[in-house]
């Protein structure tokens, strides 16, 4: 059997972005190079978040690639020397699973890979989801700051919105912690398939409700969380307003620290900010719908 391996190089900011489109396009295995002293680390923990100029990025593919389908997934994120191998069977697989633990967030939240088997404390909330399926597996800071957020929320009875929910972890997760219903939503169709199968994994799937972006016109939620880019988090401010309920929250990640004030003063025309929260480089910042 053939393995492919790609490689690229891209500035800091860009490492973890690349990296979420590339699980999300199958890579079972992502790997980083700092190439001023070619130090190279496997799996970050929570807690860090490198500040690199120039980062070569690795993956390993199952299924064949090439570079245009890279060029089509990657658009415009910004990267150079884009090099693809292939070489012969090894037991990638099993090594990578091997890395990729359970993952607590917070006090009872669990995310845990379809072959690990764990035996719940009567508190724990288990979220089985597997990396590499699509964006949101867990192990990014931004990811990590709305599934802490959930977990000391409290759901009960509300309606969710997950915008831009590539494997649906922040909507199931809604649902196993309590919330009476989710909307999920993606511009990309395949994550709203991935979010499906994540969502019957989970015994959610008749309390989930999955629409493309053109479907949620009219829709009304108390919460929506949207983890997603700064720039996209800008433009969707007035979609956003529409989409609550009246007192509605809005949940936003993936917002760079140097970011949060721009944000506050574009939206506080229509929101209210409730509280800002901060973990490394990164932020999440709640409002409510004024």
């Amino acid at each position: 059997m053939l393995w492919y391996n790609l490689e690229l190089s891209c500035q800091q900011e860009k490492t973890f972005e690349i990296e979420e489109f590339l699980l999300g396009f199958g890579a079972l295995s992502v790997s980083f190079t700092y190439q001023k002293n070619n130090e190279e680390f496997y799996e970050l923990e929570s807690t860090e978040t490198p500040l690199w100029d120039l980062v070569k990025i690795s993956a390993i593919f199952e299924k064949k690639i090439s570079s245009k389908d890279i060029i089509k997934i990657l658009g415009k994120t910004g990267y150079s020397n884009l090099i693809i191998t292939k070489f012969k069977d090894r037991n990638w697989i099993k090594s990578y699973q091997k890395e990729y633990m359970p993952m607590q967030f917070g006090e009872n939240l669990w995310i845990i890979p379809s072959w690990e088997e764990r035996s719940p404390n009567a508190r724990d909330v288990i979220l089985k989801m597997d990396p590499g399926m699509a964006f949101g597996s867990g192990t990014h800071e931004t990811t990590r700051l709305c599934l802490e957020y959930l977990e000391r929320s409290t759901l009960t009875g509300l309606i969710i919105m997950d915008y831009g929910c590539g494997s649906g972890i922040l909507s199931i997760a809604s649902l196993l912690l309590g919330a009476s219903y989710a909307l999920a939503t993606d511009t990309d169709h395949h994550a709203l398939e991935i979010t499906k199968e994540n969502s019957i994994k989970n015994n959610v799937a008749s309390r989930i409700k999955i629409v493309s972006v053109e479907e949620i016109h009219g829709l009304k939620v108390d919460l929506l969380i949207s983890n997603i880019f700064f720039n996209t988090l800008i433009k969707l401010r007035d979609r956003y307003s529409k989409l609550l309920n009246p007192g509605g929250v809005i949940v936003l990640s993936g917002i760079m620290l140097n970011q949060v004030d721009p944000l506050i003063n574009y939206y506080q025309r229509l929101f209210k900010l409730k509280r800002i929260i901060n973990k490394d480089n990164w932020s999440l910042v709640e409002f409510e719908l004024r």
